[in-house]
């Protein structure tokens, strides 16, 4: 698996491509969707619905509402947890497709999708792509509120572990890599659980907007201070942000165990998720955070015009 940056723009899409989404209480859960539909043809489009997160919007849509505004686009009911029978979805509307012998250029805008799904999705489609096809990740960059500060948190409700093997030596020292976010209880507990030998902290920023980078570091000043070290990336340089923290994993290795610990934005999400993948090396591993809804908060996230998009091949 091969991963290149791609720049966005209105000309992205062709009338062919395949685009899929997902529908949330998010207004930037739209807005990508709102530029494809202009260009493809509406069977080519899969949306997911989140039913009991659209509830969460200002206004009274439904699946049903969608679905007649939306003729003749594939509209999927689906919920938060259930990755395998989604994934299995998207494999069976891509196969669909490509059974017309055509190479075929698949859209995927994970901005309001769970990890759980995206960071699968990869791995997944890539079993199906022959050598001419393109697969293309597209993330809308979202506005957050001003009260950054006083962020809810999601807590904590388990940890999973989602890629990479660990060495399961008793006596080998484990060197955890945080990402950190607006959510500070959740990152602070997150720390306390696992109780790592030594951890680095890790923020992402878009380089067109510092804004987001300088509000997680003054909020985090405190978890920093007991960090070993803080990497920050720029996420919308993907194709680096993966080689640099292969280059991290692959430094710290021969210390101990590296375990990735993902929040924070998507991109470094994906980007976490993805390098016991791409490296393949034991000792290498990632967990995902699973929250807990009786404290999670829908916040409204408006987007941006900042779309950060890369290609798997």
């Amino acid at each position: 698996m091969k991963i290149v940056n791609a720049n966005y723009s209105p000309d992205t899409f062709l009338p062919e491509d395949l685009f899929i989404c997902a529908f949330g209480y998010e207004s930037r859960s739209f807005h990508l969707f709102s530029q494809a539909r202009k260009k493809l043809n509406n069977r080519n489009i899969l949306v997911f619905v989140f039913e009991e997160l659209l509830a969460a919007r200002s206004n009274t849509e439904t699946y049903d509402d969608l679905r007649m505004t939306y003729e003749g686009i594939n509209f999927k009911r689906s919920t938060y947890e259930d990755y395998s029978s989604t994934i299995g979805m998207i494999m069976d509307f891509v196969k669909e497709k490509r059974e017309k012998g055509i190479p075929i250029r698949i859209h995927i805008d994970y901005s309001s999708m769970p990890r759980g799904w995206y960071c699968r999705l990869p791995s997944a489609i890539t079993k199906v792509l022959q050598e001419d096809d393109i697969l293309l990740f597209w993330y809308v960059d979202g506005l957050y509120p001003d009260s950054y500060i006083n962020y809810p948190s999601a807590g904590i409700h388990s940890f999973t572990h989602f890629s990479g093997r660990p060495t399961l030596r008793t006596n080998s020292k484990r060197l955890h890599i945080i990402s950190l976010s607006y959510d500070v209880v959740r990152t602070q507990a997150t720390i306390s659980l696992l109780d790592p030998d030594s951890f680095l902290a890790c923020a992402a920023y878009d380089s067109r907007n510092g804004i987001l980078h300088n509000n997680v570091i003054e909020i985090n000043q405190t978890i920093i201070s007991h960090a070993n070290m803080l990497i920050s990336l720029r996420m919308d340089d993907f194709e680096f942000m993966i080689a640099k923290l292969c280059e991290i994993a692959s430094e710290y290795l021969s210390e101990g165990d590296i375990i990735f610990v993902p929040d924070g934005p998507k991109p470094l999400i994906f980007a976490q998720s993805l390098i016991p993948i791409l490296l393949k090396k034991e000792g290498v591993s990632c967990l995902h955070i699973k929250r807990n809804n009786r404290y999670f908060n829908p916040v409204e996230v408006m987007p941006t015009e900042n779309i950060i998009g890369f290609m798997v091949k």
